[in-house]
């Protein structure tokens, strides 16, 4: 124990026959042995007593109070049947635990400390009552009472009724008796018929929701103690009145106006309309059990439907739910509430003195259990909103904003009841500027970037083959080769293995001033429907380069267009691309000295940006044609052979590699010369980016790059090692490359307050139709860290389809289309790389 009793342990003696429990602590007996129920399962109070006490009395008082009720006498025992419930006889002396602490040093930090301890120590099942009453001695007149109850025996108006009477048969004071014991009700209870509340609860919460609550914005970190916090928002005077008002004139208790209130923040932060909370309730209105004391409270799961709702039709709307919940409060017993979040009106706690003790509130620490957040609301002159969270999941700013949030909810409740709550502004601390009004940022073409690489450094290997090594110098040559070759076409098809010559071939193409095509030579099928259809005028093969002999009608090439990728449609201009890869060389993997193995085509927008964006870093390429049959094993010796410092992969082999390594068939060397791995597009599920930090003993940089094919499959990057603190499945998806603008909106469009969920729209130059004035619909629910972490909160909306454009938020922009010729008509022999002819590909 961790007050010192002063008393001999109270007499097991005359314990009235077992009776089994109620359905309300069945459920409360399930979460305590879950082991999840941290703090919560307590009933708590601690009251600072100011003014002379005396202890004899105090200890009178509390042996009347035992004896008065019988849940202060009651234990639960497990049997053979299950648990039960135990009477025991009252006790003859007082349960009173004393601590003087009035000669410490510091008697007012110690007895936080004491008080603190006490009220978060378990209380077991077993022959004892369950509850603990402790007296701390500050001072001559000075005292804190703590007082800790199960909630098997307790809930919170027996709480606070027990204090009442333990203060007035303190000062002497009468008490009527108790019409009825809690052994009474337990009797009644188990007759009941549940059947109809079970009917009813099934029909009602058929399809709710299971996450109505504030997205998670920290993780808890594995073996940790469980965190609370909490914080307050107090309402003034002139919007506390106005609330009432409004109560009363919709004909609503104070709790649906709250309910509204909370419901529509929790709304706006979820993005869904379908929001499901807690609010208890009780069977005290049946006669006789308003000075009862025990387990009488339930909570209830209250959902709201906000869809189109005005204020107005959501009061009424709460009103019947709320009278039709406790209608059927007989809730049915087993499985996890569907609910994450609660509301909990509270009576302001008595301050007036009795018995010549002045009574101040004392606080304890927040209460740990399954809920995420409890939002308490103290209706009085000043209203008082109190929301107890989880500090595994929440940081206080968060719930500070969500505070504030539902604040505004209530004053936009006084002002206009027929609006929207979807149409309150909320403020977003971390708004990103509008689209279209990026400030202009600094990007070398990747032409004039590369040139200045090679000029610095043209002896510096380019691109390394498993047989032969390129220099930049070398590359440089080829590629202005190339450039000779098709000198004069608008559309350069390249269909050519992942090596020294597709390289050259895009350089070439652009060097010439030409587009380029890039087509997978894996796939010669498509090539003849994919170079007609985008009007290519000149192809490059592996076994040759070549023109079309005068075709119909020239392609129409837009100026400044770079790429045009077949499979997707998406085009890209020079200034894209320039923006691209400088956001790319800005992430880990590329610098000069680096040795950048590409594990994929050449012919996709990810394996282009990260090819080029390493060669206009100084970086070298390591290519491989069979680079696609690549397993871990292999992957570790060729690495280690070639020096391999950083590797671009499809996130499907990692996958496959870390399987591999966790295995345990070999392990990656100590010297192992990667630092740095990268994977694009995906989730990538934290376990396995776990398994891979220990398996590369956390000494390799993870970088995960997504986007959809309108941002070149690159709009956002994830830098770290094994997934830092972050909970849920998967990883962060992590922050706007510095050319992406991500936007969090609502169904209306509007962007969500910050910490909320909204549908991820991606803008910015470059990005979509590449005028910065249009987002591109992903169609995948994100919210947004404080620190500009942007987290996906399930899989995409919809069907899965594929991106589209939205409505702009400026000025409409019409995209220039390309027109393309009626026929290809053939391709004539040229000259490869090596400087021979060779046959018409």
């Amino acid at each position: 124990m961790l007050l010192p009793s002063l008393v001999e342990p109270v007499p097991l003696t005359a314990v009235t026959t077992a009776a089994p429990l109620t359905a309300q602590q069945r459920r409360i007996f399930a979460l305590h042995r879950s082991g999840a129920a941290g703090t919560s399962v307590l009933c708590r109070t601690a009251r600072r007593l100011r003014g002379p006490l005396d202890r004899v009395a105090l200890d009178a008082a509390l042996v009347a109070l035992v004896g008065r009720h019988v849940a202060l006498r009651t234990a639960v025992r497990q049997t053979d049947d299950g648990p039960v419930q135990l009477v025991l006889a009252a006790p003859t002396a007082s349960p009173l635990e004393f601590v003087d602490l009035s000669e410490h040093v510091r008697p007012l930090d110690a007895a936080r400390r004491l008080v603190d301890a006490f009220a978060e120590q378990p209380l077991p099942f077993g022959p004892a009552p369950l509850h603990r009453v402790g007296l701390v001695r500050i001072g001559a007149d000075d005292h804190v009472l703590v007082w800790s109850l199960h909630r098997m025996v307790c809930d919170e108006h027996s709480l606070a009724l027990l204090e009442e009477e333990l203060l007035a048969l303190y000062g002497r004071g009468r008490l009527e008796p108790v019409p009825v014991q809690f052994p009474e009700y337990v009797r009644w209870d188990t007759r009941r018929d549940r059947s109809p509340g079970t009917h009813y609860w099934a029909e009602r919460l058929a399809g709710a929701p299971t996450e109505s609550t504030l997205p998670a914005d920290t993780a808890r970190k594995p073996g940790a103690p469980a965190r609370a916090g909490r914080a307050t928002l107090q309402l003034d005077a002139e919007l506390s009145a106005a609330l009432l008002g409004v109560a009363r004139r919709q004909r609503c208790s104070p709790s649906v106006l709250f309910a509204a209130a909370m419901t529509a923040a929790l709304a706006r932060h979820t993005g869904e309309p379908d929001v499901v909370i807690g609010m208890p309730t009780s069977d005290r209105c049946l006669p006789g059990l308003d000075r009862s004391v025990g387990p009488y409270e339930t909570v209830l799961p209250i959902r709201a439907d906000l869809t189109g709702a005005t204020w107005r039709e959501l009061l009424a709307q709460l009103r019947a739910t709320t009278l039709s919940a406790l209608a059927n409060n007989a809730l049915p017993v087993g499985g996890r509430p569907p609910f994450r979040t609660a509301l909990v009106l509270r009576r302001p706690a008595p301050t007036e003195p009795v018995a010549g003790l002045l009574r101040e509130p004392w606080p304890l620490p927040a209460p740990t259990g399954p809920l995420d957040l409890t939002l308490q609301v103290t209706v009085a002159e000043r209203t008082e909103l109190t929301c107890e969270y989880s500090g595994d999941r929440y940081t206080r700013a968060a719930i500070e904003r969500f505070l504030d949030h539902v604040a505004r909810m209530l004053v936009a409740m006084t002002t206009d009841l027929d609006r929207n709550p979807a149409a309150v502004p909320l403020p977003d601390g971390h708004r990103p500027p509008p689209v279209g009004a990026s400030p202009a940022r600094v990007a070398t073409p990747v032409l004039e970037r590369f040139h200045e690489i090679v000029a610095d450094q043209p002896d510096a290997p380019a691109i390394i083959t498993p047989r032969e090594t390129l220099t930049y110098g070398d590359l440089d040559r080829m590629a202005a080769f190339v450039a000779e070759q098709v000198r004069g076409a608008g559309l350069v098809g390249v269909a050519q293995t992942a090596g020294f010559d597709a390289v050259a071939g895009l350089l070439g193409a652009f060097t010439a001033g030409a587009a380029a095509l890039p087509l997978d030579p894996d796939e010669p099928h498509r090539h003849a429907a994919l170079l007609r259809g985008n009007g290519a005028d000149a192809v490059l093969g592996n076994k040759a380069m070549g023109r079309a002999a005068a075709p119909a009608r020239p392609a129409a090439v837009p100026a400044g267009l770079a790429l045009v990728f077949g499979a997707s449609g998406l085009t890209m201009d020079h200034s894209a691309l320039a923006r691209l890869t400088t956001s790319l060389r800005a992430t880990p993997g590329f610098g000069a000295g680096e040795r950048v193995l590409l594990l994929r085509p050449l012919s996709t927008e990810a394996g282009i940006a990260a090819m080029l964006s390493a060669l206009t870093s100084g970086a070298a390429l390591v290519l491989h044609p069979g680079a696609a049959a690549f397993d871990a094993r292999r992957l570790v010796r060729f690495c280690g052979r070639l020096g391999v410092t950083a590797v671009d992969a499809p996130l499907g082999s990692w996958e496959a590699w870390t399987a591999a390594l966790t295995a345990g068939d070999f392990r990656v060397p100590h010297d192992w010369p990667v630092t740095t791995m990268t994977v694009n597009g995906g989730r990538v599920a934290l376990p396995t980016l776990r398994a891979w930090a220990a398996a590369t003993r956390q000494r390799v940089t993870f970088v995960h790059r997504r986007g959809p094919a309108e941002a070149a499959g690159c709009a956002t990057v994830m830098c770290t090692v094994a997934g830092g603190r972050h909970g849920g499945s998967h990883l962060p998806v992590g922050r706007p490359l510095p050319h992406v603008e991500a936007h969090l909106l609502d169904p209306a469009g509007v962007p969500v307050p910050p910490g909320a969920v909204g549908e991820l729209h991606l803008g910015g130059l470059g990005v979509g139709l590449g005028t910065g004035r249009y987002l591109v619909r992903t169609g995948e629910r994100a919210r947004r860290h404080a620190d500009g972490t942007l987290e996906l909160v399930d899989e995409p909306a919809g069907d899965g389809a594929a991106p589209s454009a939205v409505a702009p938020l400026a000025t409409h922009v019409t995209p220039t289309a390309m027109t393309t010729p009626s026929r290809y008509t053939g391709v004539l022999a040229s000259a490869r790389r090596i400087w021979q002819p060779a046959q018409a590909c």
